[in-house]
């Protein structure tokens, strides 16, 4: 990779086109957390970020867990979500356990 051509405001009268060299890209999408539709249960921060309690998965609602980038404002990596869904399957698991089993 040498460089990237860039587009600002493609089609619009006031378009502008940069070329920028560059060693190498980073794609990062997925900055505005996709939680909108669970607004009104669950409890989000001012960003939309997901609440969760104490460290752990657990959201202010009774066996509803969240976990990877809905709860994760720092990190938004693929393997820290792929751990984080690891921690609230466990999670999940305990939960329904604890009901079956009574």
């Amino acid at each position: 990779m040498e460089g990237v051509h860039l587009v600002k405001r493609m089609g619009e009268p006031d378009e502008e086109k940069y070329d920028l060299a560059i060693d190498g890209f980073f794609l990062a999408i997925g900055h505005t957390p996709n939680t909108t539709v669970f607004k009104k249960w669950i409890t989000t921060d001012e960003y939309g970020y997901i609440i969760t309690k104490d460290g752990k998965p657990m959201t202010n609602i009774e066996g509803v867990f969240a976990a990877g980038d809905v709860a994760d404002p720092d990190y938004r990596q693929a393997i820290t979500a792929a751990a984080s869904g690891c921690k609230a399957a466990i999670e999940a698991e305990r939960y329904l356990s604890c009901r079956v089993l009574k």
